[in-house]
């Protein structure tokens, strides 16, 4: 590790000369809407604002065996031993910071995270003790001032991997992506964590707990026939300079595979199984599919008041779904369940219980929340009732 850290410092020092005899090329928005992959981007930074360097903590005999981690991707990093300072860097860290936090190993050796989203430094204060320790990097910081951190791995969302890897890989700084995106690589991201804190049995109870509860609302739905199943729409809201917009996800995204598993029809998955981003849609649309139930997110305001303000406007109230007072917000508290976020498995079963309501009556929405903040991240009753259920919209 010593060799590793000189070999660090070493290449560090090149590679701060070269940049700072270089001019800094801009930077460019998070996954939803999907981005395109951004060029490696260098932004220049004074000397006197990099940030102290926490002490790292000297690693246990537990900790010091060799590990090898492979990511959902296949692409396998060696160490010597568990590393023992992390950062969490790039776009989506909202994302990838509470996938990390589900290991109560993060809050000693993650040493610096970009933050991104203005209701995560809210949350992770409350999840991490020690978060007014962590080096805070500015929205996306390259590689120059990821190095000073000192880092032995950078986590970051798989389609930024490549960004950040080309510069770090020059100074002998790893980087390893979370995918997130559906529940088969989520488990392997979950794999792969537990690998790098080394706790793997963490990572096979989350793991476990994601699996049962996918499990109850699959068992729910057996035996339903097709003409049980009501359709239902999916649409993404957003408001700006009083113009309205409206999106759906490509087929490939989770929020189908949540229609779907959750008892009902999607109406907008068919044909668009080659798109990789969000799809605007209009109102003729909306109307010619008229769902039966209709699910509102809105990642920037308050998704049960949207809802209802479509619900009662005058160009919605002859879909079916206005008629039957069947438009909802989707459910949210610091993230919108519809995430790639530890919370999918919340709204995997929200929406079960809004498209198959007799069914899935073995469920209690406001029980599953507390339980999932209990047993993934180690809140207590108390932090659960008055901080967290506050923050919950679902309806």
């Amino acid at each position: 590790m010593q060799k590793r850290f000189l070999t660090l410092v070493t290449s560090g020092v090149i590679l701060c000369s070269t940049l700072l005899s270089a001019c800094s090329g801009p930077a460019s928005p998070t996954k939803q809407p999907a981005p395109q992959e951004p060029a490696a981007t260098v932004v220049e930074i004074p000397a006197t604002e990099v940030p102290a360097v926490p002490t790292a903590a000297s690693p246990t005999d537990e900790t010091s065996s060799p590990v090898t981690i492979t990511d959902s991707a296949g692409n396998v990093l060696e160490f010597s031993a568990i590393p023992q300072r992390v950062v969490v860097a790039g776009k989506a860290t909202p994302f990838t910071l509470s996938t990390t936090y589900l290991f109560a190993e993060a809050s000693d050796r993650v040493v610096a995270q970009e933050l991104r989203g203005l209701t995560t430094p809210e949350f992770l204060s409350l999840i991490d003790p020690k978060y007014d320790e962590k080096i805070k990097l500015e929205t996306e910081s390259g590689a120059e001032a990821i190095a000073p951190t000192k880092p032995d791995i950078v986590i970051t969302k798989n389609y930024v991997v490549k960004s950040l890897k080309e510069p770090l890989s020059k100074i002998d700084i790893p980087v390893v992506g979370l995918n997130l995106e559906n529940p088969d690589v989520f488990y392997k991201d979950i794999e792969m964590l537990g690998q790098l804190f080394g706790n793997e049995a963490r990572a096979t109870e989350i793991n476990d707990y994601f699996k049962q509860k996918v499990e109850i609302v699959t068992s729910a739905m057996e035996g339903l026939t097709d003409e049980e199943k009501p359709t239902v729409l999916v649409i993404q809201y957003s408001e700006k300079d009083g113009e309205v917009a409206f999106k759906v996800p490509p087929s490939s995204y989770i929020q189908t595979k949540m229609i779907i598993d959750g008892g009902g029809i999607p109406v907008w998955a068919d044909g668009n199984g080659e798109e990789t981003d969000w799809i605007v849609v209009n109102l003729e649309q909306i109307a010619v599919w008229n769902p039966d139930i209709v699910l509102v997110i809105d990642y920037n305001g308050n998704p049960i008041e949207t809802s209802i303000k479509l619900m009662e406007s005058e160009t919605w109230k002859e879909l079916n779904a206005a008629k039957n007072k069947k438009v909802f917000g989707f459910g949210k508290d610091y993230q919108s369940w519809d995430l790639p976020d530890p919370r999918w498995i919340l709204g995997y079963t929200w929406v079960a219980t809004k498209i198959q309501p007799e069914r899935m009556s073995i469920v209690t929405m406001n029980d599953m929340i507390k339980d999932f903040y209990k047993v993934m991240y180690r809140l207590t009753d108390e932090q659960i009732e008055t901080v967290i259920m506050p923050n919950v919209l679902a309806p």
